[in-house]
C-alpha cells in the first residue's frame, strides 16, 4: 500500500508538472531577457506588462469549466499556462532587480535572502488564507441552508459543529431523512 500510494503521488504530480511545462519553459527563456532590458531601460514597462499578461492566464482559467477530457488541454489550459510563463517570465527578474536595487551593495546578500524567503512564503500564505476563506465560506453556507430547515436547534448545532471539519464532517448519527 505504501509503495502503491508513493507511486501513484509520483504519477500525479509528474502529470501536474507535464501540465505546466509551457509556464515553466517560458519563465526560463523569457526572464534573462526581461532582466536585460530592465538593466538598460528601467524595470517599470516590465512590471506593467508582465502582470498584465499574468492576469489574463489566470483570467483564462476562470471561463474553462469542465471540459470533456485530457485532450482539451491545448485549447484550454496550455494557454493559460503559456500566458501565466510569458507574464511571469517578463516579470520576475525586473522585479527581483527593483527589490535588490533599492538596497546598498553592503546588505545585498541578506537583501537577497529576505527576498528569496518572501518569494517561497508568499505560495504557503496564499494557501493558507485560501484554505481559511473556503472554510469561512463552506460555514456561513452551511449555516444559510441550515437556518431555512425545520430542524431543532440542537441539530443545527451539531451540524455546524461538524461543518467546522470542512472535507472531514460527518453527518450527526441522530440526523435521518425525518428530520
Amino acid at each position: 500500500m505504501f509503495s502503491g500510494g508513493n507511486l501513484l503521488t509520483l504519477f500525479v504530480y509528474a502529470a501536474v508538472g507535464e501540465a505546466m511545462l509551457p509556464m515553466i519553459i517560458s519563465i526560463a527563456a523569457i526572464s534573462p531577457f526581461a532582466g536585460k532590458f530592465a538593466d538598460r531601460k528601467g524595470v517599470r514597462i516590465p512590471l506593467i506588462i508582465g502582470p498584465v499578461i499574468t492576469s489574463t492566464g489566470f483570467f483564462f482559467f476562470s471561463t474553462y469549466g469542465i471540459t470533456p477530457g485530457p485532450g482539451a488541454y491545448w485549447n484550454t489550459f496550455f494557454l493559460s499556462f503559456l500566458l501565466l510563463g510569458i507574464g511571469m517570465g517578463i516579470t520576475v527578474a525586473p522585479l527581483t532587480t527593483a527589490a535588490m536595487g533599492a538596497i546598498s551593495e553592503d546588505n545585498s546578500g541578506i537583501a537577497s535572502g529576505i527576498n528569496n524567503r518572501v518569494a517561497r512564503a508568499a505560495g504557503v500564505l496564499a494557501i493558507a488564507l485560501l484554505g481559511a476563506v473556503v472554510l469561512f465560506s463552506f460555514k456561513n453556507s452551511v449555516e444559510n441552508e441550515i437556518s431555512v430547515m425545520d430542524i431543532s436547534s440542537g441539530m443545527k448545532n451539531e451540524i455546524m459543529f461538524e461543518s467546522s471539519k470542512f472535507a472531514a464532517a460527518e453527518v450527526p448519527d441522530s440526523l435521518t431523512g425525518e428530520n
